[in-house]
């Protein structure tokens, strides 16, 4: 548990998202055991009316006011679940950005003989950041001018148990 306090100190240092994102996930549960429920309630009490208009006795179901409840609650919880993805993935974004912020802030105040100790493999993921995905690793097309970069990660035991990152080209040709 120990591990897990930087993490959930960072995490709560921004509570009003959580409960934001929380909140967001329990509508997405109560729109969805609404939708279940009355969809249940709605099957059951069919089957039940068709069983008695079989059997000969006089029966009748709304079908209109069931069916709405249904589209609502459907609907509902489509728009609960996009809004509460959104909303999440943009506070992970934005506890990442706390994360690099501390960790250059820490990189720039440390002396020169400190940051070469700190090369290695888990640091330039961190400090490269999405630099490579703003460069194009093959050149356009003379031709078409149409170029399709492709990514491909290597991540087999002959790898030395590390992912290689490897960059391609595929060239339109008319």
């Amino acid at each position: 548990m120990r591990e897990l306090g930087p993490w959930l100190a960072l995490i709560f240092r921004r509570p009003g998202r959580l409960v934001t994102g929380g909140l967001l996930i329990l509508a997405t549960l109560l729109a969805g055991m609404g939708l279940l429920a009355l969809s249940g309630w709605f099957i059951t009490a069919t089957a039940i009316s068709g069983i008695l208009l079989a059997a000969g006795v006089q029966a009748s179901i709304n079908l209109y006011v069931p069916g709405g409840g249904i589209r609502f609650f459907a609907v509902a919880r489509t728009v609960a679940r996009y809004a509460e993805r959104v909303y999440n993935h943009d506070t992970v974004l934005r506890l990442l950005t706390d994360i690099r912020v501390a960790l250059f802030e820490r990189l720039s105040t440390a002396g020169r003989d400190r940051r070469t100790r700190l090369r290695g493999p888990q640091y330039p993921p961190a400090i490269t950041g999405i630099d490579p995905h703003d460069r194009h690793p093959c050149p356009a097309h003379p031709d078409s001018g149409l170029r399709f970069p492709i990514h491909s990660a290597d991540c087999t035991p002959r790898a030395g148990n590390r992912c290689v990152l490897r960059d391609s080209c595929l060239r339109h040709d008319r």
